[in-house]
C-alpha cells in the first residue's frame, strides 16, 4: 500500500480544514499525526501559522491553531494566539488567565486577569466570570481591599441586584451604604416606567422593609410591589391587602347580568400578557392571603372603619377575641355569593344520587372525600350518602349547619369503631340478661 506524500497530505488537509466542506466531515488534524508524520505536522504547523497571521480573528484559523498548540503542549504560542485577538468583554483575557493557571504559572495568570479588568474598565458587558476569578484569587491571597476595589468599580459601571450582592458580600458593610447612595441617586432619576429601579431590590435583599417599601413609591414596579406585599404581609397585613388588591385588578373581571348574579373571575395567565408574574404562582398566594386576613376585637372597636374598608375589599375578615369565640365579619354580597354556593352544591349532590350512573360516581368519589368510608359497608355507605343529601339541603334550604355537621361526625364514629376489632366486639356483644330496672329520663 502506497502511503501519501505528507507534505501534500497536510496541504490537502489544511485546505479541508479552512474551506466550507470541513463541516460535513468535520476532520481534526490532530487525529492524522501518525499519517503526517513529522514532517506532514511541521508543514501543518507552518501553513496554519501562515493563515492564522493573514486572519487572526478568523474562527477557522484560530480554532486550527488552538488545537494545534494544545496538541503540542506549547503554552506561550497558544497564549499568543488568543492575545492576537483579545475579545472586548474581558472572556479572551480569561482563557489566558485559565492556560497560565493550569501550567502552574499563577503570577502570570493573574496579571493578565487584571489587565482583562483594565481594558474593560468602565464597561458595563463585561465577563462577570473574569471579575469573580480575580476577586477570589485577591481573597485567598489576603488581598481583600483589591477584590473590594474591583466589585466597586464593577457596581459603579453596572448598577444591577447581582452587582451589589457581590459588592456586599466581599464589602460588608463599608460598602452597602456608599452602594445605596448611588442607587438613590439613580431612582432619583430614573422615570417610572416598565422596570423599576434597582435600589427597591436591593433594600428587599437586605431584608429592609421600611426603607424598600418608602424607596418604591411612586417608582416600583409590578414585581417589586408583589415582593414588598409577600415580605410584609405577616408584619403589615393592611398594607400588603391593598397592593395584592390593587394587582388583582388586571387579573379579574366581572361577569353576569350585572345585578345580584354578578361574579368575580380571575382572567387566564394569556389574557393578561403584561403581568405574567401575577398568574399562576400570584393567584394561590392571593387567595391563601384573602382566606387568612385575621383582626383582632379591640382593632375592630378602635379602627371600626379600617377594619369595615377591609371587609369591603376581602369580603370575609376573621375577628379574634379573648373572651369568647372568634366572630367572621362579612359582606351581605359575600353571604348571598355563599349561600347560592351551597344551594348549587345540594342541588347537584341529589341530581347525581337520583340516577344510577350518578350513584356510581358519587360513590366512586366518597373514599377521596371520607376516607374512613372504607370501614363502612356497602349498605352503610349508602346510608351515608343520603343522610349526607338531606343534611346538605337543609344547610342550603334552610340555613342550619348543625345538621351536616352532625351527620359526619356521627358516621366517622361509627367507622372509627368498625375500623376497631375489638372496640367492635365490645360494643356489639349481647348484653347480659339482667333486668337493672326502669331508666330515667334525661
Amino acid at each position: 500500500m502506497t502511503h501519501p506524500d505528507p507534505e501534500a497530505a497536510a496541504q490537502w488537509l489544511l485546505g479541508h480544514q479552512l474551506g466550507n466542506r470541513n463541516d460535513a466531515t468535520d476532520a481534526d488534524l490532530v487525529g492524522y499525526r501518525e499519517v503526517l508524520g513529522e514532517r506532514g505536522l511541521a508543514r501543518v504547523r507552518a501553513l496554519a501559522t501562515e493563515a492564522w497571521q493573514r486572519r487572526p480573528s478568523g474562527w477557522a484559523e484560530k480554532y486550527l491553531m488552538e488545537r494545534l498548540m494544545k496538541a503540542e503542549g506549547d503554552v506561550d504560542a497558544l497564549v499568543a494566539v488568543y492575545a492576537a485577538d483579545l475579545g472586548p468583554t474581558g472572556a479572551t483575557h480569561l482563557q489566558i488567565a485559565h492556560v497560565l493557571d493550569a501550567a502552574g504559572r499563577e503570577a502570570e495568570a493573574l496579571a493578565w486577569a487584571e489587565r482583562g479588568l483594565k481594558d474593560t474598565e468602565g464597561n458595563i458587558n463585561v465577563d462577570s466570570r473574569l471579575v469573580d476569578w480575580a476577586c477570589v484569587r485577591y481573597e485567598r491571597s489576603g488581598r481583600v481591599a483589591e477584590a473590594v476595589t474591583v466589585r466597586r468599580g464593577r457596581f459603579r459601571a453596572d448598577r444591577s441586584l447581582t452587582a451589589y450582592r457581590t459588592l456586599r458580600a466581599v464589602a460588608r458593610n463599608a460598602g452597602r451604604e456608599a452602594a445605596l447612595a448611588l442607587l438613590r441617586s439613580d431612582a432619583a432619576r430614573q422615570r417610572q416606567g416598565w422596570d423599576g429601579p434597582v435600589l427597591v431590590d436591593a433594600l428587599l435583599d437586605d431584608s429592609d422593609a421600611d426603607a424598600a417599601w418608602e424607596a418604591a413609591v411612586d417608582r416600583a414596579d409590578d414585581r417589586q410591589w408583589l415582593a414588598l406585599a409577600d415580605q410584609g404581609k405577616d408584619n403589615c397585613p393592611a398594607d400588603a391587602l391593598s397592593v395584592y388588591l390593587r394587582l388583582a385588578e388586571p387579573l379579574k373581571k366581572v361577569t353576569g347580568d350585572g345585578n345580584k348574579h354578578d361574579r368575580l373571575t380571575f382572567t387566564r395567565p394569556r389574557e393578561a400578557p403584561r403581568h405574567p408574574h401575577l398568574t399562576s404562582e400570584y393567584i394561590p398566594k392571593y387567595a391563601l392571603f384573602m382566606s387568612t386576613l385575621t383582626v383582632s376585637f379591640s382593632e375592630l372597636s378602635k379602627n371600626s372603619k379600617r377594619v369595615a374598608d377591609t371587609v369591603e375589599r376581602a369580603q370575609r375578615v376573621h375577628v379574634t377575641r379573648r373572651d369568647g369565640e372568634d366572630l367572621y365579619l362579612t359582606t351581605e354580597r359575600h353571604d348571598r355569593q355563599r349561600e347560592e354556593t351551597a344551594e348549587v352544591t345540594a342541588r347537584l349532590f341529589a341530581a347525581l344520587i337520583s340516577s344510577d350512573e350518578g350513584a356510581r360516581a358519587v360513590l366512586l368519589a366518597l373514599p377521596e372525600v371520607f376516607p374512613w368510608t372504607r370501614h363502612l359497608s356497602a349498605e352503610e355507605v349508602r346510608e351515608f350518602v343520603v343522610d349526607l343529601v338531606n343534611a346538605t339541603r337543609d344547610a342550603a334550604e334552610l340555613d342550619v349547619h348543625t345538621n351536616l355537621h352532625r351527620v359526619i361526625v356521627e358516621w366517622r364514629a361509627t367507622a372509627r369503631i368498625l375500623a376497631d376489632p375489638n372496640l367492635t366486639a365490645q360494643l356489639t356483644a349481647p348484653l347480659p340478661d339482667e333486668d337493672h330496672g326502669e331508666v330515667p329520663a334525661p
